[in-house]
């Protein structure tokens, strides 16, 4: 169990605390991947402060790699998509490996939460803003807008509200099987009337098309995911 608490920790550091310009910044200026790094060691501390005292020198040395790690993508520059993406996702390998390997050394918690809590949390965490990252980087795959801003104006916003409503209707159609279809009907019009009110015109119908559908899909992996671990 304690590699959940750390889990939950860099899920929590690392994209719900990561502001778009520390994003932006900790790759050009030393100053902001500290301040990165600090985040995340600070909400591991918290995450984990049912270790006791242990969790801070472990906290400590999982800071340290992290900078090592997100401190060599300078290296990285002009790449493509898919090798974009393809990084994203070692990245994160690498960071759940260190976590991995410090959760056998912390064992078990002094105090331990009850699973279903830690489960929650991660869920969510996934659901909301590691997906809103990885969706973000299997679009730019599908389509380069002409804003190259890793996030054009409110989609963030947005694809969290989407993903949420999705599985909200996913719980509520789980005890009421016809909730589902009706909300994700709803949810559907209303972003139609609202892409073609607000962002036709600057979003394509392509990148609408695959930004439902992978909203859709992580939002499904979230909450069938809870009804195994939680519900």
């Amino acid at each position: 169990m304690s590699f959940y608490y750390l889990l939950a920790g860099h899920l929590l550091g690392d994209f719900a605390f990561q502001t778009n310009k520390i994003a932006y910044k900790k790759n050009k200026e030393i100053k902001w991947t500290l301040l990165h790094v600090f985040i995340i060691t600070l909400c591991i501390i918290v995450m984990g402060s049912v270790f006791g005292l242990k969790i801070i020198w472990v906290a400590a040395i999982n800071g340290i790699l992290h900078f090592f790690v997100d401190y060599n993508k300078k290296k990285i520059n002009n790449v493509s998509p898919e090798i974009s993406f393809l990084y994203f996702i070692g990245d994160q390998l690498v960071h759940i490996i260190i976590l991995f390997i410090l959760s056998i050394i912390l064992k078990e918690p002094v105090i331990e939460l009850n699973s279903r809590i830690i489960f929650t949390i991660l869920i969510v965490l996934f659901t909301i803003p590691f997906s809103s990252v990885a969706i973000q980087f299997l679009l730019k795959i599908v389509e380069q807008l002409k804003d190259r801003s890793f996030y054009v104006k409110n989609e963030k916003i947005l694809g969290n509200v989407n993903r949420f409503c999705i599985f909200i209707s996913l719980y509520m159609s789980h005890r009421y099987s016809y909730v589902f279809i009706l909300v994700i009907f709803i949810i559907l019009i209303l972003f139609w009337k609202y892409y073609k009110t607000e962002l036709k015109s600057w979003m394509t119908f392509r990148y609408f098309i695959a930004k439902m559908l992978f909203e859709l899909l992580f939002a499904s992996i979230g909450f069938f995911t809870f009804t195994k671990l939680v519900s």
